[in-house]
């Protein structure tokens, strides 16, 4: 085992959580006469349990006897000054509470403008990848956002990076075959990424394989670059722990 039991372990739980096409394969082989049966034994005449609950007046009776002779006893051993005393506490309690809130309390904070209210800024850029149109070997014109001032600092330092990112691609990057990409930057402590990728050149065959990628992404380990060379591979617990102390969802 490369990796390990562990890894070993994780894999065989991945494949049975994944493998899906088998069970495909072998649902096709199956006739009209098996899916009748399944559903006659699974569903139309499956085993099962049925419980009938009647309320029972007796215990109702019972219920109720037992707690008036619980009031009464407690009466009893508390004694008429006590339960005075006790029952003026609650009148005292009960009025204080039914007090109306003082107007002044609800109008004393104001209702802001709505005008008024801050927008939170967003930078955006789009862009083609280099080379991602026939003949082009630089960026294509970007559309300016409408969301930001062209000459924000947020703006210009997108676009300085969506610049330098695309320049560092490999020229075999299947990513320069993108027809578009948009960058959209917000200050906050939350992200969402929403990719949409064309799938029409792949053959059918890999494209069958998708649904298991999916799959497979966010469940499989993760191989961290440490530096010199070095590298750590973290198991998917230990992935799913570390996002846990670093993320918010």
């Amino acid at each position: 085992d490369r990796f390990g039991g562990d890894a070993a372990k994780e894999a065989a739980q991945l494949e049975r959580a994944t493998g899906r096409l088998a069970d495909l394969a072998e649902a096709e082989l199956k006739d009209a006469n098996f899916w009748g049966e399944l559903l006659r034994s699974q569903v139309l005449e499956a085993p099962r349990v049925t419980l009938l609950a009647k309320p029972s007046a007796a215990l109702a009776e019972r219920n109720s006897a037992a707690e008036k002779a619980r009031e009464k006893a407690q009466a009893e051993a508390l004694g008429p000054e006590k339960l005075k005393e006790l029952g003026a506490s609650f009148e005292k309690a009960d009025a204080k509470n039914n007090t109306p809130a003082p107007p002044g309390m609800l109008t004393c904070v104001s209702v802001p403008d709505a005008s008024k209210v801050p927008m939170f800024p967003v930078a955006s850029v789009r862009a083609c990848p280099i080379g991602a149109l026939a003949g082009k070997s630089t960026t294509t014109p970007r559309e300016k956002s409408q969301t930001a001032p062209p000459t924000s600092p947020a703006q210009e330092a997108l676009e300085a990076s969506l610049e330098a990112s695309a320049a560092s691609l490999p020229s075999g990057s299947f990513v320069r075959r993108l027809g578009m990409v948009q960058v959209d930057h917000i200050a906050s402590e939350f992200s969402r990424l929403n990719v949409a990728v064309d799938t029409s050149r792949l053959p059918e065959r890999l494209r069958l394989l998708l649904p298991l990628l999916d799959e497979v992404f966010f469940k499989s380990s993760l191989l961290l670059e440490a530096g010199g060379g070095q590298s750590e591979l973290l198991g998917h617990e230990a992935v799913v722990n570390a996002l846990e102390r670093e993320l918010a969802a």
